[in-house]
């Protein structure tokens, strides 16, 4: 079989859209920002931008997605008769030096507007998410910014309601998250103000906060994770005799065989969808079979659980 025309098309694709990538200096705290749980990545992102990691690849794929996902639901909410006002508006608190981008305000009789900001959501987590305090909770850094970020918004608008217009990425069926100013939010609204000054002091003595508890979902997708992290090679008393070398190598080749441990469920997965709830099925040379039986119940014995995950620095 002949080698395909052009073998290396989609890492020249990848390529384009990381090349396209720039870090600029962060001078105001980004309402997008403030919600997020970390203190010491807010002040990383003013005081050391330009030490920042790229996003991989992959994410600029997600991003641009983002974009045309927020076009989509532009063009859905006019095609429904709703007035689509102020669209990316800049937003300032000069008091507490935060800003932002609205993705715009929505009217249904003229009169009324209510902020509006986007998200595209991964499925799982967009059924999942009906509430504000369900974001919050969500333990994901990315999904906890967004109370925060409407909340701002609103705030700055002087506005009673905002929504956050949630589309399913997979199916892009719209989920909005209604958002009302109660004494709740309020009271939030508070607490990111008072953030921002944190922020806002350590900026002005150039100086750090100190680092949260290591927490995977937060620090394994940090861009500053290469240089807040710590740099010993190894955790406290340990004792491997082994080059580091040849440790990297290990853990490399460990991430290798659990993607394709991935692989292989998703198509094992796949495979049985083929067979539905037949016992045999031929698929070209081979013969698939599906023997069912019951299995017994039992108790897992109590004992200590060991749960490892890898956290990439570059």
């Amino acid at each position: 079989m002949d080698a395909v025309p052009i073998p290396d098309l989609v890492e020249r694709v990848k390529q384009a859209k990381a090349n396209r990538w720039r870090a600029y200096p962060v001078k105001s705290n980004r309402a997008s920002q403030l919600g997020h749980p970390c203190l010491r990545r807010l002040v990383y992102l003013r005081l050391h931008w330009d030490k920042q990691l790229p996003p991989s690849p992959e994410m600029f794929f997600v991003f641009d997605a983002g974009k045309t996902i927020e076009n989509e639901a532009i063009e859905e909410l006019r095609a429904a008769g709703f007035e689509i006002l102020e669209q990316q508006v800049a937003l300032e608190i000069k008091r507490y030096n935060i800003t932002g981008h609205l993705d715009f305000t929505i009217s249904d009789d003229g009169r009324h507007r209510y902020p509006c900001d986007v998200k595209s959501m991964h499925p799982h987590h967009a059924e999942k998410m009906q509430t504000l305090d369900d974001l919050v909770n969500s333990g994901k850094p990315w999904l906890m910014s967004y109370p925060a970020q409407i909340l701002l918004y609103m705030h700055m608008k002087k506005s009673r309601w905002g929504m956050l217009y949630i589309k399913n990425k997979a199916t892009h069926v719209p989920h909005p998250i209604w958002v009302q100013m109660d004494d709740t939010a309020k009271q939030y609204v508070k607490e990111l103000f008072e953030k921002a000054k944190q922020v806002n002091s350590y900026v002005r003595r150039r100086k750090l906060p100190d680092p949260i508890e290591p927490n995977d979902a937060i620090c394994g997708y940090c861009e500053f994770r290469h240089i807040c992290l710590p740099d010993t090679e190894f955790g406290k008393g340990v004792d491997l005799e082994i080059d580091i070398e040849s440790a990297v190598a290990l853990v490399e080749r460990y991430l290798e065989l659990k993607e394709l441990v991935k692989e292989m469920s998703e198509a094992r997965k796949a495979v049985e969808q083929l067979l539905g709830d037949r016992e045999r099925i031929r698929v070209g040379d081979y013969i698939i079979e599906m023997k069912r039986y019951r299995r017994k119940a039992y108790t897992v014995p109590e004992g200590e659980v060991k749960r490892m995950k890898i956290i990439p620095l570059k």
